[in-house]
């Protein structure tokens, strides 16, 4: 896990020196939540119903563009070249890139959430705390996916296109389970189906980072 952490630190100085990814991922978020807002004159119920889909439709497209750019500037760069000429595994080089890519949609998430629900008249700092656990687990299952299709796809000239063909249709189950949370927690509907939800995001978080770890050492060396 050493060389993972390296990484990881590799990755977010870089970002503190361009600041590329995080703000590509913010203003295109926010541009989303605007648009869908302006669509939508939702009462307080309607809210309730629109509110968790719209979170997770901003955070799909906007993660999509940050991953998209995460692993371009690998390529443009040629800073994957220099990685995967070092001593180490390949798992970890992976596992690098996840953390990184979670921490930089996690960071945007921190604005993106609550602009949404005040946007819908629903911020409170219950809803926000007791969403958590469904975001951060979101965020781990679509990133595990996102990373490896983002290597996949920055060898190619169409990548912007490329990504969300490959990713959207794998982490649909997360993006399911993810809004069914998200509204469980909004709509207060009690812990006990909230629970089970987590318990699913948890499961798919796990089977694709284990498919993943195994499956990049061949996608970096194709």
């Amino acid at each position: 896990m050493r060389a993972a952490w390296a990484i990881v630190r590799r990755e977010l100085q870089g970002e503190l020196r361009s600041r590329e990814i995080i703000p590509t991922i913010l203003v295109f978020g926010a541009l989303v939540v605007v648009v869908m807002n302006f669509a939508f004159e939702p009462s307080r119920e309607e809210s309730e119903r629109i509110a968790p889909g719209v979170i997770w439709i901003a955070i799909a497209f906007a993660g999509i563009l940050g991953l998209s750019r995460s692993a371009a500037l690998d390529e443009e760069n040629a800073a994957l070249d220099g990685l995967l000429a070092a001593p180490v595994e390949r798992s970890s080089l992976y596992h690098g890139k996840l953390l990184a890519n979670c921490a930089f949609l996690l960071v945007a998430e921190v604005v993106l959430v609550p602009l949404i629900l005040v946007l819908y008249n629903l911020a409170a700092w219950r809803t926000l705390v007791a969403l958590a656990p469904t975001i951060v687990l979101g965020t781990i299952g679509f990133a595990a996916a996102g990373t490896i299709f983002a290597t996949i796809a920055a060898n190619s000239k169409l990548r912007e296109v490329l990504l969300p063909i490959l990713l959207l249709p794998v982490v649909i189950p997360v993006f399911l389970a993810a809004v069914e949370a998200t509204g469980i927690v909004i709509r207060n509907e009690g812990v006990r189906y909230l629970y089970s939800w987590l318990r699913i995001l948890a499961v798919f978080d796990l089977v694709y980072i284990v498919a993943s770890s195994l499956l990049f050492e061949f996608v970096v060396e194709d």
